[in-house]
């Protein structure tokens, strides 16, 4: 697979990049390791997470083989967190899952743009990924409304000195980052937009 570097920054990645935000239903952790290690045979050397994704157990699955390739890099992300926290057990996830749609409170994300927060779920998921460095570190689908630029920039310029974190920026929709790029002071060194085949929205 043909490799990019990522604009404004030095991280050289595989051209497509495996999303994990659907992993968990791709059965056991069994099937959704062996498919992460059939992604990287496949050239993949980038993976994007977050700890909403599969209620904390993407970030888990995606460990067990950031251990084996120095060469495989990782995006995750910051802000939006799962009903009941990342420790849960597959069964209880199932079910959150399931019965989601019909109670949303039990599968619907929680946001919290904290500082402590923030801390704290970085150091969950470098333990989660079995990693030391986040390469991509992004803010999970901000609301400029609630997110403290200035201190957030602090911080994450703050981390990235300290060798837990490469760039950063924000991951969502092309309507939530407009008011963060009219900042002078903005965490939106890189941009992960939603796009799609059909709408081509960024």
């Amino acid at each position: 697979m043909d490799k990019i570097v990522i604009p404004g920054t030095n991280l050289k990645v595989s051209k497509f990049i495996f999303g994990t935000a659907n992993l968990f239903g791709v059965g056991s952790k069994t099937e959704r390791v062996n498919l992460l290690k059939a992604a990287v045979n496949a050239g993949f050397t980038h993976f994007d997470t977050a700890p909403y994704y599969g209620f904390g157990l993407s970030e888990k699955d995606l460990g067990e083989i950031l251990k084996e390739g120095t060469e495989l890099t990782i995006t995750t992300k910051v802000g939006l967190y799962p009903a009941g926290g990342v420790d849960q057990s597959y069964p209880t996830i199932f079910l959150r899952k399931a019965f989601g749609k019909a109670i949303p409170p039990l599968s619907k994300p929680y946001v919290d743009f904290s500082i402590a927060k923030a801390q704290e779920s970085r150091e969950k998921s470098l333990t989660n990924l079995k990693r030391s460095y986040i390469d991509l570190y992004m803010i999970h689908d901000p609301n400029h409304d609630l997110l403290s630029t200035d201190e957030w920039v602090q911080w994450l310029e703050k981390i990235k000195r300290e060798g837990f974190i490469g760039d950063f920026g924000i991951a969502s929709s092309v309507e939530c980052i407009t008011p963060f790029l009219e900042d002078k002071i903005s965490p939106t060194n890189v941009l992960q937009i939603y796009d799609s085949l059909e709408n081509r929205q960024a």
